[in-house]
């Protein structure tokens, strides 16, 4: 368990990832840097060329990253991060009117003190479980409310290919398009960073229930067990931060 000096709370976490039942190789990638006060999931987009050099430079480029004194500018700082790495991708594929694409998404965390910012690019997801109840934080940025609006149901609109079209990520235009919102943290919370891969399998029921019932390293097993079992046609990464009372 790490401490951050200036916070009231202290957070554990755990992350795993794997190829999943399909793909050939992992394109996910994930970071722990509980000292610092944030975590991170980066899902190299499906499709495309280099997903794994996208989520990869962007966990290299995040973990350099100096905390700052204030956390509105280190938020900031981690946004810029993003931003640079953005454009570097968008640099490496051949510039934006080129066909082909090295990109990302990715969902940040960010803790201080007793407040928590959720900073996301893409469909990867951030989830919270507080007083046993789990609401996913973060919203994916696809065209699901598009078809939701033309007046399908949310359950049908999710089943479309076209629907889970990512709208947003990082190395696909510039300027990035990151989305952030803030929250109060609470003894005993419980925040889920997974790439898609883990919710194309897993109900919010299903997580709700595993997160309930057990410890933080055995929850994460049991997430990556139950959405492997089920065929996981994605690559799959968890990672749970708890929140404690320092002591």
């Amino acid at each position: 368990m790490n401490r951050l000096l200036d916070s009231k709370f202290t957070f554990q976490s755990i992350g795993i990832t794997n190829q999943g039942c399909v793909r050939d190789h992992n394109e996910d990638a994930f970071l722990e840097s509980s000292d610092k006060g944030f975590w991170v999931v980066a899902d190299g987009a499906g499709g495309h060329q280099s997903g794994d050099v996208a989520s990869q430079l962007i966990v290299e480029k995040l973990s350099k990253i100096n905390k700052g004194r204030f956390f509105g500018s280190f938020v900031n700082k981690i946004n810029d991060n993003l931003q640079e790495t953005n454009d570097e991708l968008i640099e490496k594929s051949g510039g934006e009117e080129t066909r082909t694409l090295i990109a990302s998404t990715v969902c940040v965390l960010i803790a201080q003190r007793n407040s928590i910012v959720c900073l996301w690019s893409g469909d990867s997801r951030i989830y919270q479980l507080r007083n046993n109840q789990l609401s996913q934080l973060t919203r994916d940025h696809n065209r699901v409310n598009e078809f939701i609006d033309a007046g399908f149901s949310p359950e049908d609109a999710e089943k479309y290919p076209l629907a889970q079209h990512l709208t947003a990520a990082v190395g696909v235009s510039s300027p990035l398009f990151t989305e952030t919102q803030s929250y109060e943290v609470v003894e005993g919370d419980i925040y889920l960073l997974c790439s898609d891969g883990l919710f194309k399998e897993l109900s919010d029921k299903d997580i709700e229930e595993i997160l309930q019932q057990n410890s933080l390293k055995y929850a994460a097993q049991e997430l990556m067990d139950l959405a492997l079992a089920r065929g996981a046609t994605d690559n799959v990464t968890v990672l749970l931060v708890k929140t404690a009372l320092n002591q």
